[in-house]
């Protein structure tokens, strides 16, 4: 090439814009697809602990709409999954185990049932290391 082709792919401003929009529209979709995870995240939380909460009270309070679920701490786990899945997060998984709240971390001297759901969210890149979602809920036993 010829010192003159040089300098006139130099002066030529022809894709000049299309440059600077590629470079700020990756860094916008990258801005956008984290709000939207984020945003999912928030609701897979509030479905967890919507589950959870439902799961120990029945198993606390062995009510007639929900006298399976107290039978076993199995039972609650398995009634628990299946609150989470019918909020639309499938594949958590559930633990239930009866105590004083202090042993379980619920803040009270009291005999509470503790159910624990956990799920690892899944995200739009797979090089970002997936994170688990751990929510409790506690309910005191009925007397």
């Amino acid at each position: 090439m010829t010192a003159r082709s040089l300098l006139g792919f130099r002066r030529d401003r022809k894709g000049g814009t299309l440059t600077e929009f590629a470079l700020t529209a990756t860094a916008l979709m990258l801005f956008i697809l984290g709000i939207l995870q984020g945003g999912l995240m928030y609701w897979t939380w509030q479905a967890l602990q919507g589950a959870a909460i439902d799961a120990a009270r029945c198993a606390a309070i062995n009510s007639s709409s929900c006298s399976s679920v107290a039978t076993s701490p199995t039972a609650t786990q398995n009634y628990a999954v299946s609150a989470a899945a019918l909020r639309g997060v499938h594949g958590a998984t559930a633990v239930a185990t009866t105590g004083t709240g202090t042993s379980l971390g619920c803040g009270t001297s009291n005999s509470v049932v503790s159910v624990r759901l956990s799920y690892t969210m899944l995200y739009f890149a797979s090089y970002f290391s997936a994170p688990s979602l751990t929510v409790q809920a506690c309910f005191p036993l009925a007397s």
